[in-house]
């Protein structure tokens, strides 16, 4: 699912640009012109929101225009260059989809074995170890 994000834009004329989204406190970025520091801003906000989602917390559904205006006036006190973005963003799709697969019997049974043992079912095991896969590669 997409959404669109309000980022803002601050820095010094012909300076480092940086990139806040009022929404994530703490997912910051930027650039050395608008063009970088939009882009740079949309991996990290996408970055942001997919370590979200992993971690099962709350993704806001739109910005807040109070926090929008906060950051405005607070970026317009330290910099020359202020200005406010649309950002796109994509929304894990966290609803469950149903897979098949197929796994030699031995594999089959030591995934269930251990799963089993941790208290865990099979797609709970899968969808953990392929997360960490990705994650260290």
């Amino acid at each position: 699912m997409k959404q669109f994000y309000n980022a803002i834009l601050s820095g010094k004329d012909g300076g480092y640009i940086t990139v806040a989204f009022p929404d994530f406190p703490g997912c910051v970025s930027g650039g050395e012109n608008v063009s970088e520091a939009l882009e740079a801003g949309r991996e990290a906000l996408n970055f942001h929101i997919e370590s979200m989602a992993e971690d099962k917390e709350p993704i806001p559904a739109e910005s807040s225009d109070a926090a929008l205006s906060e950051l405005l006036e607070e970026a317009e006190s330290h910099g020359d260059f202020c200005r406010v973005a649309v950002i796109e963003a994509s929304i894990p799709d966290e609803e469950p989809a149903r897979i098949n697969i197929s796994l030699p019997r031995y594999v089959l049974d030591k995934i269930d074995r251990y799963a089993e043992q941790h208290n865990r079912t099979r797609s709970a095991f899968l969808a953990e170890s392929a997360m960490s896969y990705i994650r260290s590669h």
